[in-house]
């Protein structure tokens, strides 16, 4: 108690929200249903090998690393993670 964080606040309602679930977040007091979908990254999906990434593919994954937006989200997921272990 007594501690105070910046932040700002976002309307959700019926919108697609992309964030950095890994930082502080926070919901506000509502009424109602909700509907909350997370979908969870590797930070080296990158890395994974010819053969793995072969084996995700016959297994009906669609893993394809040719994907720039793909790239420069790892890259930046990196050099986050990195960020936070220089703190």
């Amino acid at each position: 108690a007594g501690v105070t964080y910046d932040g700002s606040w976002l309307d959700i309602h019926d919108k697609w929200i992309h964030f950095n679930g890994n930082r502080l977040h926070f919901t506000q007091p509502f009424a109602g249903d909700r509907f909350t979908l997370v979908y969870y990254t590797c930070s080296r999906y990158m890395d994974a090998s010819l053969e793995l990434s072969s084996v995700l593919r016959a297994a009906g994954f669609p893993f394809c690393k040719s994907s720039q937006k793909l790239a420069e989200a790892s890259i930046s997921k990196k050099e986050e993670k990195n960020l936070e272990h220089e703190k």
